[in-house]
């Protein structure tokens, strides 16, 4: 009886260890993501934060500029009105005027050693005038080549000194001084800390001074205020620049009006009143540089006449093209742009100081705005790794009373299922989470339902299994009775059981012998497959001689050839090994082996050969049939497999030869493989242990085996117990000695006869009986009987319980009872011996 297996094999199932859990998996897997975002949050918020600050440093930018250049603009515009104002006085008392008087000349001028003509020196100190104002800080300079002798210029200068003294104390509170400067190279000079008048050289032409020639006609055609650049006086020892306003009547250059500005002040705000990181610097759109925080040292080395594109210094000279090129495009109303320097990634701002026309530039790195909003991410990145440390945590709890605890619950479930404990599951003995109302509780319900099912399930295929053995037991022993009948039958008018037979009368049985016998083979191909299927097979592995099995095999497959064109040919060698073996199942391989060759070779030869390979006897059955595809090699192994669909249908088969064959191989500790090409044939190899040293306890070299058929009744009897003495052998043979008297015992009719057939061949006195009933009833008729043939399968009365009857009465040594049977399972071997039977 097939055995059923209670619970599936235990599945070891290996700790999961924390780098592997679920947790971690998830944890990891969402902080790499979640990290992901914070990078990306970052990044996007630097992005964000640069982009803000850009424009709002632009718009900063724009308003700083401009208010910078209102704010610088304011002092120059305001020396310009007072100068217009100065000069509107001026041809007013030059047009009104009369001569002056001689005495307020002299009173004002005194002729100098040197041969120039300068301003009292008390006049710088003050004194009284006829007005009663004080008058004081005025001096003057007129060059010796001055046409003093002129009184028209004589005039000039007592009005210009008139105005002077009237509008220097006003305007020097924005500006440091007041001047009148004449073309006759004179200067007068209101300056509250410098009599520069009475300092000046002698040799002073004011011609060749900036703040003079800046205005003559010459290079200011226009007659309109100008600026001089930035220029270090040697007189007053400070930098300053100049505003000039030419006054002219009637196309006559009567003299320049000048204010000079000290520019430390101007200095000072331009370099330190900024934003912070930004520089700013000045400089004149000709290209002049006014004022820079790294060029003050280059400025005082060229008395403040450097041009931006006479330095080595590229990117200040980039900044001064781009502004001029950004300067077309300049707002109208506020005189200010606000650009970007790509090539320094730098913002410029400019604005026009009006008056000198002056550009004041703000160089703004952005870097600046990328350090701001560097910090920003910075801030930013770490708050989002804070959160995310805090979420994980969080997480991580929620993981674990969430999913991971009710996790660790299926896991101990499932591993008592892959165990095979289903009623402890089903049973509710492990805990699972049920009570929840989430899919989590769904799951562990329909867990719990499908264990107990599976449970169901198993219990009632146990059953099945059961019933299935008994299916299995009972259809082959029917299939074996008129198989055996068949055979028997057959072999028995072979043996001239029904008299002489023709030739091919006797071909004919030879046939059905053979088919009998090959669909015998076939049922046992079944059984020995369900048999390996539910690892129930045992064999009975010694010491075998390969030689003599491979000879009764070859010898037993003579009769399937066709003789005119096939040949089976043994190319073992004389000196062939002992091998380790079951010799029935070792035949079985060959017999499958060299069947399977016959099957598939019309024509051509069958070798069987052999080589030893190691501690491995190799055994390799070759022909020269039609062949295995190359994608059909590894498949024909497999159970109910052939070489194609094609070739099943042709030459039929279950396909189970081959599967019972590799683990039968497999049960010898052997391995099977086959080496073929498509209409080539076919070269089958396996392998058996080889047997060192050890003696062969049974040699089968002069036995037939049986290869899994059930002895016939001449084989039965073909034993020393009932084989006649050689004096009587030819009484036997003429039938004047009587053998024995047998009962046989048989639901079947045709194994009746075919044993009467066997039996009379040999003299044997036949009683026959039906069934159990009819033997026992004949036993207790007080009939002699040498033996008893008893079938096991009969209906009413097996021939288990006859057997036990007869012993009632009979003891073993009395009369002998074989057991006939189709059944060869240990199994069914141990139940007749239990009921006393003197073999099988």
């Amino acid at each position: 009886m097939t055995k059923i297996i209670d619970r599936p094999e235990a599945v070891d199932v290996d700790p999961i260890s924390l780098r592997h859990s679920l947790t971690t998996h998830t944890l990891i897997s969402m902080g790499l993501r979640v990290t992901l975002v914070v990078f990306a949050v970052s990044i996007l918020s630097y992005w964000h934060i640069v982009q803000t600050l850009e424009n709002q440093t632009y718009d900063k930018l724009a308003k700083y500029i401009q208010e910078r250049g209102e704010k610088e603009s304011i002092i120059f515009e305001q020396a310009e009105a007072n100068q217009q104002v100065f000069k509107q006085q001026f041809l007013l008392l030059n047009d009104n005027s009369k001569n002056i008087p001689e005495e307020e000349f002299d009173q004002l001028f005194e002729k100098a050693t040197d041969g120039s003509t300068r301003m009292r020196k008390a006049l710088f100190e003050g004194r009284v005038g006829h007005n009663g104002m004080v008058s004081r800080h005025n001096s003057a300079f007129i060059g010796a080549a001055a046409p003093l002798d002129n009184q028209p210029f004589r005039d000039r200068l007592v009005n210009a000194y008139r105005l002077l003294d009237r509008f220097g104390p006003t305007y020097r509170t924005l500006f440091e001084n007041v001047y009148a400067s004449f073309p006759e190279n004179a200067i007068i000079v209101h300056w509250q800390e410098q009599a520069w008048g009475t300092d000046a050289n002698t040799d002073m032409n004011v011609h060749e001074e900036e703040w003079f020639y800046v205005a003559d006609k010459i290079n200011n055609p226009s007659r309109q205020t100008v600026w001089t650049g930035s220029y270090y006086d040697d007189t007053a020892k400070q930098w300053m620049v100049s505003c000039e306003t030419p006054i002219d009547h009637q196309g006559q250059h009567l003299l320049t009006v000048g204010h000079d500005y000290l520019l430390n002040t101007l200095f000072e705000r331009v370099f330190n009143d900024k934003l912070e990181g930004t520089y700013n610097y000045i400089f004149r759109e000709d290209g002049r540089l006014i004022a820079h925080p790294d060029k003050v040292d280059l400025l005082s080395q060229v008395d403040g006449v450097l041009n931006i594109a006479d330095m080595n210094d590229p990117q200040l000279l980039s900044q001064y093209h781009q502004v001029l090129s950004n300067i077309k495009g300049l707002d109208t109303k506020t005189n200010t742009k606000v650009f970007v320097n790509d090539e320094q990634d730098a913002f410029i701002a400019v604005s026009k100081i009006k008056g000198p026309d002056w550009w004041f530039v703000t160089y703004f790195p952005k870097q600046l705005l990328s350090s701001t909003a560097l910090d920003a991410a910075k801030f930013i990145f770490i708050l989002s790794v804070i959160s995310l440390i805090v979420e994980l945590v969080m997480l991580f709890f929620v993981l674990r009373y969430k999913v991971v605890d009710p996790l660790k619950m299926f896991v101990a479930a499932s591993t008592e299922v892959t165990q095979g404990h289903y009623d402890e599951v089903a049973s509710g003995a492990l805990h699972l989470p049920e009570q929840r109302n989430d899919e989590v509780g769904l799951l562990a319900r329909m867990l719990r339902i499908m264990a107990g099912r599976i449970n169901n399930n198993i219990k009632e295929m146990k059953h099945l299994d059961q019933l299935k053995d008994d299916i299995l037991a009972n259809t082959s022993h029917e299939l074996r009775t008129p198989l055996n009948g068949i055979v028997g039958i057959a072999e028995s008018m072979l043996d001239g059981a029904a008299g002489q037979l023709s030739d091919r009368q006797a071909y004919n049985l030879k046939l059905v012998v053979t088919s009998g016998q090959r669909l015998n083979n076939l049922v046992n191909d079944i059984l020995d497959f369900s048999k390996l299927k539910h690892h129930e097979l045992d064999l009975k592995i010694k010491p075998m001689n390969i030689g003599a099995v491979i000879g009764i095999v070859m010898d037993l497959s003579q009769p399937l050839l066709n003789k005119d064109k096939l040949t089976l040919v043994n190319q073992m060698d004389d000196d062939v090994p002992t091998v380790y073996g079951d010799e029935n199942r070792v035949q079985q391989i060959l017999h499958n082996l060299i069947g399977n060759a016959i099957k598939f070779t019309e024509q051509g030869s069958i070798v069987v050969s052999s080589m030893v390979q190691g501690d491995n006897l190799v055994i390799t059955v070759s022909d020269s049939g039609i062949g295995i595809a190359p994608n059909k090699l590894d498949s024909i192994f497999k159970s109910f497999e052939q070489a194609d669909g094609s070739t099943a249908r042709f030459y039929g088969g279950t396909g189970l030869g081959l599967s019972v064959t590799k683990q039968l191989v497999e049960l010898h500790n052997g391995q099977i493989w086959v080496e073929s090409s498509e209409g080539q044939g076919a070269a089958f190899s396996f392998t058996l242990p080889v047997c060192n040293g050890e003696v062969i306890v049974e040699s089968i070299a002069n036995n037939k085996p049986n290869q899994g058929k059930q002895p016939s009744a001449q084989n039965m009897f073909d034993s020393e117990v009932f084989e006649p003495s050689s004096d009587d052998a030819q009484l036997l043979q003429d039938g004047q000695i009587n053998a024995g008297r047998i009962l046989i015992v048989d639901d079947e009719p045709i194994n009746l006869q075919v044993l009467q057939n066997h039996l009379s061949l040999k003299n044997y006195q036949i009683t026959t009986a039906a069934n159990g009933k009819e033997a026992i009833a004949v036993i207790e008729s007080e009939q002699q009987f040498d033996a008893v043939l008893l079938d096991v399968m009969m209906p009413g009365m097996t021939g288990f319980e006859v057997c036990r009857q007869i012993r009632k009465k009979y003891p073993t040594n009395r009369l002998p009872v074989l057991m006939v049977t189709a059944k060869n399972r240990i199994d069914d071997l141990s139940a007749s011996f239990a009921s006393g039977p003197t073999d099988f």
